[in-house]
This record gives structure tokens, C-alpha cells and sequence, in this order.
């Protein structure tokens, strides 16, 4: 059973773990991690809506300062570069994939073939400009309404959508070549009860502070798309992927910006 820690050496391998969560689901250096185990990539998805956190601060900070001196749709294109950029456009990837994996692939052995191709198919620029689009326009209508607001709205969104993504590596089979996936120790090592409740703590504490009951209401409806979008993908191949959980995190930060929107 793996607890949270209690020693002092506990705590030095828990901050590892803690920095292989920013490593692997963010481009921000940490420098060199001296006693990485393979085990702490698995334990570090606790830590995956953490990283919410992390992007929706930066996001914040870069959509507070360039609307201070630019117009609000630049400011939003700019806060949007800046998420691509600290996480190496690491979901929107899995989203392009998965876009031309479904889009193109009749059978499961298709579907998978394509969404290991390196290249960029019409489904996925498809998607992927729609999924900007979609995003830009719900953050210029929610900056116009109050900058501040939209940056609270960004960090229940960005966090909010890593805990609904990863709720499918606990409920579905990882379909892909096991042995040669990166992401072979998420995949295969579940969290203990200690994790998962970490996990779930820090997903939701930004709909925990808030009083709007609009955001709970973006959070179900996204929760129901990710709940769909999960059996389509069972349907599809059998499981998942790392571009599917990509795809899902993409899917729900999205869906929680337009739902809360829709309901204010």
C-alpha cells in the first residue's frame, strides 16, 4: 500500500515525485532528479490537477498583463500561447491525434496506426482550429466581463479538466503496446486510496471556494462529456490512450469555459 509520507526521507521522495509530475506533464526544467524510481511516474498523477494549478497561474499571470495594455482578443491569443508553450502542447497533441485516429480509422488496429503517425492529418487542423477558436472566443466573452473573473474561471477549467482525464486511466484499459509506452507506469500501477484522495482534494478545492453553483453545474456536464467520450473511445479501441486522455483534457477545459458561460 503506498501512503503519503510520514519521514523525513518520505517527504525528499515525495518532492521527487512532485517534480516528475512537472517534468512529464510540463516543459518548466527542474533539473536533474538524483533517486528517480520508475514507480514515481505513476505516483505523480496525483499531482496531475496540481498542474492545473500551475498552468492556470501562469495562464493568469500573462492574461493580466497583456490586457492591461492590449486589446482583450490579443490578450487572450497571448494567455493562449502561453499554456502550449509551459506544457509543450502536450494535451492539444493527444487532442490532434485522437482527432485523426477517430476521424480516419474504421478498425481499432487503424485508429491506433494513425494516432502514432507523426503526421498532422486534416482531421486534426480541423480540430484543432475549432478547438482554439472555441477557447479564444469563451475567454475573450469572459475577459470582457471581468479579467479577474475569467482567471479564476481558467484555474477551476485547467484544473478541474486534469482530474476528469484522469479518471479514465482508473476506469478504462490501456490499449496501446504496454512495453514500449512512455507512459507505461501510469498505465500499469493504480493509485493507492491515500493518492486518489490527494488527487480528487486538489481537483476540486477551486469549485470547493467558489460560490457560483454555475461552475459545479460546468463541472457535471463536463464530467457527462468525458463519462461519453470515454465508452466512444471503449467503443472505438477498446480502452485508452495517452492521446485519448490528451483529447479528454482538452475536451473538458473547453467544455467547463462554454458551460459556465452559457449559464451566467
Amino acid at each position: 500500500m503506498d501512503n503519503l509520507p510520514q519521514t523525513k526521507a518520505g517527504w525528499l521522495a515525495e518532492r521527487d515525485i512532485f517534480l516528475v509530475a512537472i517534468q512529464f506533464f510540463t516543459r518548466i526544467p527542474v533539473g536533474h532528479i538524483a533517486h528517480y524510481k520508475n514507480s514515481y511516474l505513476a505516483k505523480s498523477r496525483a499531482y496531475f490537477p496540481l498542474m492545473g494549478w500551475l498552468v492556470a497561474a501562469i495562464a493568469s499571470l500573462v492574461l493580466l498583463l497583456t490586457s492591461a495594455v492590449l486589446p482583450t482578443e490579443l490578450a487572450v491569443w497571448l494567455t493562449i500561447a502561453a499554456t502550449v508553450l509551459v506544457t509543450g502542447a502536450f494535451h492539444e497533441d493527444g487532442f490532434a491525434d485522437s482527432c485523426d485516429g477517430f476521424g480516419g480509422g474504421w478498425q481499432a488496429e487503424q485508429v491506433l496506426t494513425i494516432m502514432k503517425d507523426s503526421r498532422v492529418g486534416s482531421y486534426a487542423l480541423v480540430g484543432v482550429i475549432l478547438l482554439f477558436a472555441i477557447k479564444a472566443t469563451a475567454m475573450t466573452m469572459l475577459a470582457e466581463y471581468s479579467v479577474l473573473f475569467c482567471c479564476w474561471l481558467l484555474w477551476v477549467a485547467h484544473t478541474s479538466s486534469r482530474l476528469l482525464a484522469s479518471l479514465l486511466v482508473d476506469w478504462l484499459p490501456y490499449v496501446q503496446d504496454i512495453d514500449l509506452s512512455k507512459a507505461k507506469p501510469i498505465a500499469t500501477e493504480p493509485l493507492s486510496k491515500a493518492r486518489q484522495i490527494l488527487m480528487w482534494t486538489i481537483g476540486i478545492l477551486p469549485l470547493l471556494l467558489t460560490g457560483y453553483w454555475q461552475a459545479w453545474i460546468a463541472m457535471l456536464i463536463s464530467a457527462l462529456l468525458i463519462w461519453q467520450f470515454g465508452r466512444y473511445s471503449q467503443r472505438r479501441i477498446g480502452g485508452y490512450t495517452g492521446d485519448v486522455l490528451g483529447a479528454a483534457q482538452q475536451i473538458a477545459e473547453v467544455s467547463i469555459l462554454v458551460c459556465f458561460l452559457a449559464l451566467i
